[in-house]
């Protein structure tokens, strides 16, 4: 693999499995010193040990994005320690799975806090150094949910599509400074999160939504990782900015949702068609709900 990020320092937030630690693999894999953080140690100095073992410059730091002064000291010490930062990856997520007669506003609150209030916060410190230096790229994790409306992930849903929009709106803040801000919106993606929610009673019902994938099956995380380090965080000069990339559970349909004058189109109606499909299987089995 050529070391197209050599030199450069990337933070991915969320990074102790699944996207997170795919992401921060690649990069480090492209060249890049990859400052990562997580809740949980121990999956977290894993992650880290795997990144070193390939042969990559890593450093960690064990925080919640929900505390959002120690993901800012996280963020601006990072900067501080190189000198720089180039890639941002705006990824820890928080995913509720409840009706909304069941919710409480602290419940809903809990999603917005860790997908869209983290994202702010690590933006805002990240531009601090990225428009100054008149250089970086933002990639924000959002999902295929924050484009669809399902039943049981509501605060989820509405956490991601915020995200959205949020990205579009610092996109248009960053662009004359030369720094670029993007999405990525996933679909079913293999993850240990993903294993767990399709175990036991509910494998038949993954067997479904896999099926309407044009190849049959979920995507991977290291796809998800090949966009955000190839595509995005690499074409650090590219004008690339404002797109939601739609990750239709591995790269063979892809929507792109680009912001043109502030509307919006969606390019296929392949994956549109697809997306009803997924809809409606997951609409028919509302009374699953899985555990994040």
């Amino acid at each position: 693999m050529t070391r197209r990020l050599e030199g450069r320092v990337a933070l991915v937030t969320g990074a102790s499995q699944g996207i997170g630690a795919a992401i921060a693999a690649r990069l480090a894999a492209e060249g890049a010193h990859v400052a990562i953080c997580a809740r949980r140690a121990e999956p977290l100095a894993a992650a880290a040990d795997a990144i070193r073992g390939a042969g990559g410059s890593v450093s960690l730091r064990v925080l919640d994005v929900a505390d959002h002064a120690a993901l800012a000291d996280f963020v601006s010490s990072t900067a501080a320690a190189h000198g720089r930062l180039d890639v941002l990856v705006n990824n820890a997520p928080s995913v509720t799975y409840s009706a909304i007669v069941d919710m409480t506003p602290e419940t809903f609150r809990k999603d917005f806090d860790v997908n869209v209030n983290s994202a702010f916060v690590a933006t805002r410190e990240a531009f601090k150094v990225m428009l100054p230096a008149q250089r970086g790229s933002i990639i924000n994790i959002s999902s295929i949910n924050g484009l669809l409306g399902l039943g049981m992930m509501s605060a989820y849903g509405a956490a991601k599509a915020a995200l959205i929009h949020f990205t579009k709106c610092a996109a248009v803040e960053a662009a004359r400074a030369n720094v670029r801000v993007n999405a990525i919106a996933p679909g079913v993606i293999n993850t240990p999160a993903t294993a767990a929610g399709f175990a036991g009673p509910y494998a038949e019902w993954g067997k479904k939504i896999a099926a309407q994938v044009p190849m049959g099956r979920f995507g991977e995380a290291a796809e998800v990782a090949g966009v955000a380090a190839a595509f995005l965080a690499y074409n650090i000069k590219q004008g690339i900015n404002e797109l939601v990339e739609w990750e239709d559970a591995q790269l063979q349909v892809t929507a792109a949702i680009k912001s043109t004058n502030g509307a919006a189109h969606v390019s296929s109606q392949m994956v549109e068609d697809l997306a009803k499909k997924y809809a409606e299987l997951v609409m028919a089995e509302d009374d699953v709900i899985l555990s994040a």
